[in-house]
């Protein structure tokens, strides 16, 4: 029975460890998730030069150490018009699995930027014509009527017995 309760205690062992292993692995993906998810968002913004930002890739590698990833691939096209552009990244997160060694987890992300949406217009916008202005002084319109409500009015509301 010795032999047979150590070989039991051993594959027991063997099974919680790579358990704790696949655990470790399943937060790394989401954290290269998060980390892919976060580098693309910072670099977007980047990639209109009116922003002020650094250059895109320098941000994306930025968010990604801050995320505990390391960038590998950023692409980032910097571009001077208001055209739509997309970022995608690519991160990876390093996790020590036991069983499995040093195992790289990869994560990739993409967004969008639109510097018109960015500046307060709307795509498309651009293209007809603004409206006149009136000379004179802007119109007033009425506030819509709002309704007033205390605390001991909804409390009334309750204790009134229903019928």
């Amino acid at each position: 029975m010795s032999v047979l309760g150590a070989v039991v205690a051993a594959l027991l062992a063997v099974v919680a460890l790579a358990t704790a292993a696949a655990g470790r692995m399943l937060t790394a993906a989401a954290q290269a998730d998060t980390a892919a998810d976060a580098a693309a968002l910072a670099a977007a913004p980047a990639t209109f030069p009116a922003v002020g930002r650094p250059l895109p890739v320098v941000e994306a590698r930025r968010v990604a150490a801050s995320n505990g990833a390391r960038l590998v691939v950023c692409r980032c096209p910097v571009v001077d018009t208001f055209a739509l552009r997309v970022v995608d990244v690519e991160v990876v997160v390093v996790v020590e699995a036991p069983p499995f060694g040093t195992v790289e987890i990869p994560g990739r992300a993409r967004a969008a930027f639109d510097p018109v949406a960015w500046l307060g217009g709307r795509r498309g916008a651009r293209s007809t014509p603004l409206p006149r202005r009136r000379k004179g002084p802007p119109e007033r319109r009425p506030l819509p009527p709002c309704r007033e409500v205390s605390i001991r009015t909804r409390l009334r509301r309750r204790r009134t017995p229903s019928r």
